[in-house]
């Protein structure tokens, strides 16, 4: 049996918001400094709302992929790694031993989606960097959203119940990022 779990655990380090206070507050024209830090919390919360809607990442983030057993073919063991992690990044471990790159296993296939082993390992997981996919003109689009998505959080935060309020995107928003959607991730 086999078990994948993968989570985002952060931004990947040199990663940096779509966009920060500065610009939120001159395209929503807010004046005062006294909220700059529920705008960067916002600013996580709609960017987040969209790769989640369009399934893409925006910025780069440090992710995990855990296996609790490898797939056999009947001559290897091998996973698929995320289409989205970038190369150099990548770190196997079994259990608690860090595996080794052309000891215990290899990088293969077309554009390095596959890791190869040298044995059955239980308990392996693939800590790696995300490639941002969205192009600079899907990365725009995206900011726009995020912009709305803000402008609503920030206009109406005075009514706001808990976090189930924040979690809601509008019609419009989510047809401005249909052409964005993606069903890989």
């Amino acid at each position: 049996m086999e078990i994948y779990q993968e989570r985002q655990t952060g931004l990947a380090s040199g990663a940096t918001e779509i966009m920060d206070a500065a610009a939120v507050k001159s395209w929503a024209a807010i004046d005062t400094d006294l909220d700059d830090t529920v705008i960067t919390s916002i600013i996580v919360a709609a960017r987040e709302m969209v790769e989640n809607f369009i399934s893409k990442d925006l910025v780069s983030k440090n992710r995990e992929l855990f296996v609790d057993e490898l797939e056999y073919d009947g001559e290897t063991y091998i996973i698929s790694l995320p289409y989205n992690a970038k190369t150099g990044t990548i770190v196997v471990t079994s259990g608690t031993t860090t595996l080794t790159l052309n000891t215990n296993y290899e990088i293969i296939g077309i554009g390095g989606r596959y890791i190869k082993f040298t044995g059955n390992h239980k308990n392996v997981k693939v800590v790696y960097e995300s490639d941002p996919v969205a192009s600079a003109s899907e990365v725009e689009l995206a900011k726009s959203a995020v912009k709305v998505l803000i402008e609503q959080v920030y206009d109406n935060r005075a009514n706001l119940e808990g976090d189930s309020d924040i979690v809601v995107m509008d019609g419009n928003t989510k047809k401005m990022l249909a052409p964005l959607k993606s069903i890989y991730m």
